[in-house]
């Protein structure tokens, strides 16, 4: 339940504040993943790194970490996924929605 209320302030934040946040989903390339650090880059002003650790066997991204930083350079959050659904770069952070794992 808070995870939910956490999420919805988020998104409303986002929504208020006009700051569409930037969405990875499992097809993307290593291009559009350093296209997407380059936007959180320009629109936030702070470093944003991707770290792909594994994709399946269609070159899906499953295995995924991302690291936020302050703009001194230290390590501000981060968010990983082992079954990535989609990503998102907000300005307050990071969020991440996994796959249902196969039964």
């Amino acid at each position: 339940m808070k995870r939910i209320i956490l999420l919805s302030f988020i998104l409303f934040a986002n929504f208020v504040l006009a700051f569409v946040p930037i969405k990875i989903t499992p097809d993307f390339t290593d291009t559009q993943l350093r296209e997407a650090e380059k936007r959180a880059f320009d629109h936030l002003g702070v470093k944003v790194e991707v770290e792909v650790f594994s994709r399946d066997e269609a070159g899906r991204i499953e295995k995924v970490k991302i690291s936020r930083f302050h703009k001194d350079g230290r390590l501000a959050t981060s968010c990983s996924s082992d079954l990535l659904e989609e990503l998102a770069i907000t300005e307050g952070g990071c969020w991440i929605k996994d796959r249902e794992r196969k039964k």
